[in-house]
C-alpha cells in the first residue's frame, strides 16, 4: 500500500487567514481545526448544533482565533448564517475544508417495509446524499462570491 503524505509546507501561508472546517467537532475535523490553528489561521468550527459541547470545548482549548458556529450544511439558510457570522467575526474567508460527511448504518439493499409490506423510501440513503453531496456543494459554493486577493490565496 502506498502512503500519501500531505504537503505541510502549504500550511505556512495560513497566518491571518480564516478557515471554515465543516464537521469540525468530530475526530478528523477537530484535528484539522487544531492543525490550521497551529499554523496561524482563524478557525471556524462548523458542525451540527448537537455537537456544541465538543465544539465549544475545542474552541475554548485553542483560544480567541477559534469560534463554533452551529451549522447544518444541508440547509441553505444555515450556510448563509455560517458565512455571515464568519465574516462578521474575522472579516473574510479564505479557506473552506468540506470535511463533514456521514455514511449509512446499514447495507444499501437492506430495504425497509411499511405496515402494508410495501417498500419504504430509502430515507437514510437520501440523508447520505444530502450531507455528502449537497452539503459539500453548499459549503464550497460561497467561495465563488468571496473576493480574494490572488497573491494572498493559500494555494
Amino acid at each position: 500500500m502506498t502512503t500519501i503524505l500531505p504537503n505541510l509546507s502549504l500550511l505556512s501561508n495560513l497566518s491571518h487567514k480564516t478557515a471554515i472546517i465543516t464537521g469540525g467537532a468530530g475526530d478528523i475535523g477537530s484535528e484539522i481545526v487544531r492543525l490550521f490553528y497551529k499554523h496561524g489561521a482563524n478557525v471556524v468550527i462548523a458542525d451540527l448544533p448537537s455537537a456544541r459541547k465538543p465544539a465549544d470545548a475545542l474552541a475554548t482549548s485553542l483560544g480567541s482565533r477559534t469560534i463554533f458556529v452551529p451549522t447544518d450544511i444541508t440547509n441553505w439558510q444555515s450556510m448563509l448564517n455560517l458565512f455571515a457570522q464568519t465574516k462578521d467575526r474575522f472579516g473574510s474567508v479564505e479557506v473552506v475544508v468540506a470535511n463533514a460527511g456521514i455514511m449509512e448504518t446499514k447495507r444499501f439493499f437492506d430495504f425497509d417495509l411499511d405496515e402494508n409490506g410495501e417498500l419504504k423510501e430509502l430515507d437514510e440513503s437520501q440523508n447520505v446524499i444530502d450531507v455528502n453531496l449537497k452539503g459539500t456543494m453548499n459549503s464550497l459554493s460561497f467561495l465563488d462570491h468571496i473576493v480574494l486577493d490572488v497573491s494572498d490565496a493559500l494555494f
